[in-house]
């Protein structure tokens, strides 16, 4: 196998989010001119990351009332955002900071949710709760940082742009992030 066809998968991958980036830039263009059925577009473009994203932070009862909060907030704001092909960071941001905002309001003693999905063995749940705990355990920053790297899939410049730090800075913090959580999923650190 050549080197081509190695990183074929990736370049693919590349592709396709450069793509919807562009199809993203070119919609929040026309919703900045006032087309609503361009809005709707982003919406149904967009709805599945917001879900991913707030699940785990606000559980399953309120990740609508975070859908609606982040796409109230998009619309009302979206003169704001000068770049569009950054929508994705900017979006991922205001949802966010709906998910921390209804939390106070809503649920201001409690954690992320006791599941994540809902996974069919009790392996799996078993799992999803210990990790879950785990994030639990971490700060504000570490838990944003690792929801939206390994569940949204950000890229570094993504997750620069959203948190508002430079991408050396998002290494750092990821690959201490990534250290915490798995100090907290250690098992002597589970024993205790």
């Amino acid at each position: 196998m050549d080197s081509t066809q190695m990183t074929r998968p990736e370049e693919d991958r590349d592709e396709c989010l450069a793509s919807r980036k562009d199809l993203l830039a070119d919609l929040v263009s026309q919703v900045q001119d006032g087309d609503l059925v361009a809005f709707e577009e982003i919406v149904d473009q967009t709805e599945s990351l917001v879900r991913k994203l707030a699940f785990p932070i606000v559980g399953p009862d309120y990740v609508e009332d975070v859908l609606q909060e982040t796409y109230l907030s998009v619309f009302r704001h979206r003169d704001q955002l000068k770049n569009p092909r950054a929508f994705l960071g900017w979006l991922s941001r205001m949802a966010l900071h709906a998910c921390y905002d209804l939390r106070k309001r809503t649920q201001p003693t409690e954690s992320l949710p006791a599941t994540i999905s809902g996974p069919d063995t009790t392996t799996s749940v078993a799992a999803h709760v210990t990790l879950v705990k785990a994030l639990n355990q971490l700060t504000r920053a570490d838990r944003d940082l690792l929801i939206l790297r390994e569940l949204i899939g950000m890229d570094y410049e993504e997750l620069g742009y959203t948190l508002q730090i430079p991408v050396g800075t998002v290494k750092s913090r990821l690959f201490k992030a990534r250290e915490h959580l798995r100090e907290r999923l250690s098992p002597e650190t589970a024993a205790r």
